[in-house]
This record gives structure tokens, C-alpha cells and sequence, in this order.
């Protein structure tokens, strides 16, 4: 396992501040021998704690069964049999399994090499572009193929192979990292086989593999194929939408395309694009039989450059950036026009054959004979401008009804000018600052919580709220689902809870987080929860069982907003850390991510669907295409007005509220502002659209919660 470096992946070494029960710095385990000394990183079979070898005076990496599994014999078991499969592994690109232990009174573990370096999935986070060059991969590769040849003649399959299991030591020699679900090829698939059933991260399995075939050396050329993918482009083959159907029958993008799709640019050699999109096909027997072969393959690719290597006992250095994307070219100045008069005269057929194959054209076997030396025919001249004058009527037509795409995810807004939002209802009674308000799809019901751990439910046409008292800490991040039926609410007590709204009854309590709740978000059909920490974690629960579908390591440090997209198949969050990532919600895969660095440091909030984000800085206003990881539009609130709260409704609006109580309302897709008024008394402290865009809710310091009403403007 490797350590020391501050940008590997989060759901990795991310979550070294937790700390499973039992385990702290300084325990004595082995009969002595180990002493802990940190977490490494942590998943679903263990934690991972660097600790000293006092015996041989060396740091040892131990991985360590989870004490809610000591009495679960299958948990045992495969931590045993990982120990049993890997001993047999000795070669100098696997990490070395060293025993098992298993003493009375303490935690059963693995003791294994300790490698300080940097995984490649941290490496191309970082990397210009967010991509890795071939140049740099090519000799990491030829030695992932010894790697995995080796094992593979030893009768393993790997079965988990992804960048992050890719581990550079600090020489940047390559280390094959955790056989922990490894499988034999050669004996029979079935005690224990049914339990791992998919196992692996889905981003990477084959299709063999996810539907829970006969373990096979093809599923790790697979794999090796979709992780070369992801280091090449940035993102894994299949990113977004239904992973697994698109695993199943979906061709992947080429890497050009994909490249282009997200404005990066990397050499790539043509045989390597074909051994990545052969070890991706679906169908085992067309793949790549062996990982010779496919080392073979990278040995004929060819690569100008020297592969870049570390020098001995050096400093990891940054892998070569990929170049820069060409810049325009100027158009080239158009030859002298001079009118004349052609004659034509018809070349010889045999001629213009041999022309044509040495490049030229079929139209050269005419040919115009000019009595100047730069002539171009007169009814060329005329051809080219009514060409013109074609293309000035139809960008007039476009200017008719314009719309604002995104080159890089396709995202369109539609042109607003003329949106205006008048008070529909004025919600008093509160007795202290309102903090959150939350509001179901069409607005019917909406919720505010106030610093008095009180949160009041209305229905729009009723009079009398619902009033919850919570704990300490409570309502300060609220979520209503979309139908009314659920109120979550979260803070500093590190639990969400949730209500059942008509009957004010507490239905769930979740122990979500080791740290305060700081946003919440329910799913589009109301059968998910997602919440945010403090701790930097990410939970998605089922509902309405509060059974946890996933919880994994998000970000480094606070987690500040979280929404679904609109067909629920991803959730979108926003960092302390300044990262904006999606996620698979069923199994925390990530599945994009870009930097929002020094634009995030006041308001934030998605849209409903999570599509689009606003950030504020000062007085600034950022609003992003979560989907295109870019920015799409910024702009300055007036007068120095320093934004307080924002949100983002349907079709491409935004409200931002500042600390002297006004609201302004935004076009997304122009930065137009289309309506200023005084929302509030004092500071607007919240606001959210319903996700129609039909209403928007505030929530001020003057204790009063508003709902404005969509109309059109002047």
C-alpha cells in the first residue's frame, strides 16, 4: 500500500481520518510485533494502518478485518485466502504478501510490503489536462504486463485492476497492488465463488465478470484495457448513465472522440487506440488472448520521445504534460481575383488516371488554361458569394431564437429575458434566523429550519404549519422529498433524521457521519437520500427502509452540496476542497470531477437535477456545467453587493440573495440580469426553486420565510 501522497485517491488514502473502532496509533498487535502508526486507506474488506516492524526495525503496511467483522466467517475466510493466493506471488511488480495472523484477542490482518509513492489515478488527477502521456505510460505498462503474465501462469486472475491499484514507488517502479478478490483460473468456480458474485469496480469489470462468469485471465485484459482508457483520456469508457447496461451492450467512445469531447489533448499512437478498444470488445475471443500479447503490442507502438523515468531514489516528478492544444491557424489569404475567360481543354484519360493516383483529384481531368498566371473563372466568383450571402441569412435566422450550447456536454439554456418572480406568501412566526428551507417539485410543501433546532412544514394552500423539534443542532441542512411525504434534516449531532411530514411521526434516525450533516439532497423519485459531512463523506440511503445503499470518502475536508441527476443514475457534490465530483450513488465509483479553485468560497448550490452549479466569490457570481466540467458563465452582482446565498432553478436560472436583503434574479445562459426587489429585511440567509422553476423559497435573518411566484416580466 502506498502513503504520502496528499492527492491520492479519496476513496483510498481519503478517508485516513477514520478510524475504525478499537484501532489508534500506538496499538501493539502480532504478539507485539506491530506497532500502528497511521490509516492508509480503507474498502470493503478492511482498513489499511502503516505501522513499525519492530523486529526488523521497517514500516510494514497491515490490512486489518473490520472488528464489526470478527464474527463473520466469510469475512475471515477471504482474508485468509487472499493471504493464501498472494504468498504464492513473488515478483518484483506485486506488492508482497508477508502472513496472516490470527491471535487470540486480536483483530485478524495481513502484513504486507509498505510502498511510499503515489497510485496513477492520484498521479493523472493531477497531471495538465487531467490525462497522462503515452510517452510516460509505456514502460509502466511493459511492466504491468510482466505483472499480470506472471500471475496469470501462476493460475491468478486479478479481478480488480484500476489505476488506483496501480502504485509508482518512489524509484516510479511499478507495484501491482490488492489481490484482495483475486481468483484461480484453474480450480473449480464454486464454494465461496456465489458471495462475489460482480465483484470488482464496475467502471473497470468486464462484462463477463459483472454478470458473475467463470473467473478468466480475459477479464483482467479487460480491465487493464479500461484503465489505460481512463489514463489516456481521463475518464473511464463507460462514466455516466447505467454503467452496467452500458458495460453489457455499449460500444465505447473512440479516445480521439473522447478527448475531443472534453476539450483535452494527448498523442495517442493508432496501435495503441486499437489494443485499448480490442481489450474493451465484449466478446472474450476477440480480445487480446494473453498480456504478452498485449505487451508485444505496446513494444511495436510507436512513441518519439524517450519514456520519462524516475531517477534512482529521486522525487516523483510530474508525468510530461500532453501538448498543448494547437492554436487556431490564420486563414490563409485568398489569391488575387482576376476575371477571365477560360478555355478548356481535356487532359488525356490515361493522364488524369495517373494523376489522380499521385494525389490529385477526378476533377483535374479538366483543366483551365488562364492567360494569366492567378486567374479564377468568373462564375466562380459568383458561386462563392451567393455561398456568402447564404451563409449571413442563416446566421440572421439563427439570431431569431438563439440558444447557448455547451461544445462539451451538449447542455443548451434557453434565451430568457423576460422572468420575473412577484410574493405569493409571507411564512412568519419563526423565532429565530431561518438557516435552511427546502421545497418539493412543484412547491406545493416547503420547509425552513431555523437556529432554534425547530423546523416548520407548510402546505401552500394550508394556514397552520408542522412544527418538528429536533435536538441540539438539528434542521441547520434541510431536504423535503419531491412528492412532501419525507423532511430530512441534518447538523452538528452527525445524524440525519427524517419525518414523515402529514404525521409529523420520526420515522428514521441515520448515523451518517462521524462530524456534522452539511447538505442533503433527496433523488428525483423520492427512493434515495444522499447527505454530506463534515468528515468529507458521502452516504446514499434507501428509502424508506434507511437501509444504506453506499457510503464512501468524497472529498478532503467538508462536503458543501449534493444533488442527484435528473434520472437518478448519479450524484453531483462540491468539496471544501474545492473539487466538484459525480458519483455512481450504488456503489460510489466516481465518475468525473474538475476544480472550482478560488471560485467557491461563498454561496454554492445545484440546480435539481444537478446539471448546473453556482458558486460565488465576493460579489461574484460562477455558474458551471457540472456535466461539461467547465465554466459557463460568470458575472458581478451591482454596487459591491456581496452575495450571501444563491440557487439554481429550471431552465437555466438563478437567484442570488446578498446581505442587505435584496434578491437578484439571473439568466444562466447570458449573465443577464433580469429583476432586482427587496426580499428581506436583513440578510438573505437561503433560497432553493422548486424543480418545476415555477416557485423559488428565501430564508432570511429577519426570521421569515417567503415563496415567490414566477411570472413574466416587462
Amino acid at each position: 500500500m502506498t502513503e504520502g501522497d496528499s492527492n491520492a485517491d479519496p476513496v483510498t488514502e481519503g478517508e485516513s481520518t477514520h478510524i475504525l473502532t478499537g484501532l489508534y496509533p500506538g496499538l501493539k498487535l502480532g504478539a507485539g510485533r506491530y506497532s500502528l502508526l497511521k490509516p492508509l486507506g480503507h474498502g470493503g474488506a478492511g482498513e489499511v494502518w502503516l505501522a513499525t516492524d519492530t523486529v526488523l526495525s521497517e514500516p510494514s503496511a497491515l490490512k486489518l478485518l473490520p472488528p464489526a467483522k470478527e464474527g463473520d466467517i466469510g469475512a475471515f475466510e477471504d482474508l485468509r485466502q487472499e493471504t493464501r493466493r498472494s504468498r504464492r506471488l513473488s515478483h518484483p511488480n506485486i506488492i508482497r504478501i508477508y502472513d496472516f495472523h490470527n491471535l487470540p484477542g486480536e483483530i485478524p490482518f495481513i502484513s504486507m510490503e509498505y510502498v511510499k509513492g503515489v497510485n496513477l489515478d492520484a498521479l493523472r488527477e493531477r497531471a495538465p489536462q487531467g490525462v497522462l502521456s503515452w510517452e510516460f505510460l509505456r514502460p509502466i505498462l511493459r511492466d504491468l504486463c510482466e505483472a499480470l503474465a506472471y500471475a496469470h501462469s501462476e493460475g491468478l486472475v486479478h479481478r480488480d485492476l484500476k489505476p488506483s491499484n496501480l502504485l509508482l514507488n518512489e524509484k516510479g517502479q511499478l507495484k501491482l497492488a490488492d489481490f484482495g478478490i483475486a481468483a484461480s483460473c484453474r480450480e473449480p468456480y464454486g464454494r465461496g465463488a456465489e458471495r462475489h458474485r460482480g465483484w470488482g469496480t464496475p467502471a473497470y469489470v468486464s462484462p463477463q465478470q459483472l454478470d458473475g462468469g467463470v473467473p478468466s485471465t480475459s477479464d483482467d485484459l479487460y480491465s487493464l484495457g479500461a484503465s489505460l482508457y481512463e489514463l489516456l483520456t481521463g475518464v473511464p469508457p463507460f462514466f455516466e448513465g447505467e454503467l452496467e447496461i452500458q458495460i453489457r451492450l455499449a460500444t465505447p467512445q473512440p479516445m480521439a472522440e473522447r478527448l475531443q469531447r472534453f476539450g483535452r489533448v494527448n498523442e495517442i499512437p493508432a496501435g495503441i487506440s486499437a489494443l485499448v478498444m480490442d481489450c474493451l470488445a465484449k466478446d472474450p475471443a476477440r480480445r487480446p488472448i494473453t498480456a504478452r500479447e498485449v505487451q508485444q503490442r505496446i513494444e511495436n507502438a510507436f512513441v518519439a520521445p524517450k519514456s520519462q523515468r524516475l531517477p534512482a531514489g529521486g522525487v516523483l516528478p510530474a508525468p510530461p504534460a500532453p501538448p498543448p492544444p494547437p492554436a487556431p491557424a490564420k486563414p490563409a489569404a485568398l489569391p488575387r481575383l482576376t476575371a477571365v475567360k477560360p478555355t478548356l481543354t481535356r487532359k488525356p484519360r490515361t493522364g488524369g488516371t495517373a494523376a489522380a493516383s499521385k494525389g490529385g483529384s477526378p476533377d483535374s481531368l479538366y483543366r483551365a488554361e488562364p492567360r494569366s498566371a492567378r486567374t479564377v473563372p468568373l462564375g466562380w466568383i459568383f458561386l462563392l458569394l451567393g455561398l456568402a450571402a447564404l451563409v449571413w441569412v442563416g446566421r440572421q435566422a439563427m439570431k431569431v431564437e438563439p440558444r447557448i450550447p455547451n461544445a462539451v456536454s451538449g447542455l443548451e439554456l434557453p434565451p430568457l429575458t423576460n422572468a420575473a418572480f412577484t410574493l405569493e406568501r409571507e411564512l412568519t412566526g419563526n423565532k429565530d434566523p431561518i438557516t435552511a428551507v427546502a421545497v418539493t417539485r412543484t412547491g406545493e410543501w416547503l420547509a425552513g429550519g431555523a437556529t432554534d433546532h425547530t423546523a416548520r412544514v407548510w402546505e401552500l394552500e394550508g394556514k397552520t404549519p408542522k412544527t418538528f423539534v429536533g435536538d441540539g443542532g438539528l434542521f441547520e441542512v434541510l431536504a423535503i422529498s419531491p412528492s412532501g411525504t419525507w423532511l430530512a434534516a441534518g447538523g452538528v449531532n452527525h445524524a440525519v433524521k427524517v419525518w414523515e411530514v402529514k404525521r409529523r411521526l420520526l420515522q428514521l434516525t441515520l448515523p451518517a457521519h462521524s462530524n456534522a450533516v452539511t447538505c442533503l439532497a433527496f433523488s428525483p423519485d423520492g427512493g434515495a437520500l444522499a447527505s454530506g459531512g463534515q468528515d468529507g463523506k458521502i452516504s446514499v440511503w434507501n428509502m424508506p427502509t434507511g437501509l444504506s445503499n453506499s457510503a464512501w470518502s468524497g472529498h478532503r475536508g467538508p462536503v458543501r452540496a449534493v444533488a442527484f441527476a435528473s434520472d437518478g443514475a448519479s450524484v453531483a457534490t462540491l468539496g471544501r476542497d474545492e473539487m466538484v465530483r459525480v458519483w455512481h450513488p450504488r456503489n460510489g465509483v466516481r465518475l468525473g470531477e474538475f476544480s472550482v479553485t478560488n471560485q467557491a468560497t461563498g454561496a454554492v448550490g445545484f440546480s435539481a437535477d444537478g446539471s448546473l452549479l453556482a458558486t460565488s466569490r465576493g460579489t461574484e457570481i460562477v455558474v458551471w456545467d457540472v456535466r461539461g466540467r467547465s465554466v459557463w458563465r460568470r458575472w458581478s452582482a451591482p454596487d459591491g453587493a456581496v452575495v450571501a446565498s444563491v440557487a439554481v432553478g429550471a431552465d437555466g436560472l438563478v437567484a442570488s440573495g446578498d446581505r442587505h436583503g435584496e434578491i437578484m434574479l439571473w439568466a444562466a445562459g447570458s449573465g443577464r440580469r433580469l429583476q432586482t426587489w427587496a426580499g428581506h429585511s436583513d440578510e438573505v440567509s437561503t433560497l432553493a426553486f422548486s424543480s418545476d422553476g415555477q416557485r423559488l423559497v428565501s430564508g432570511g435573518a429577519d426570521r421569515v420565510v417567503k415563496v415567490w411566484r414566477r411570472g413574466e416580466g416587462p
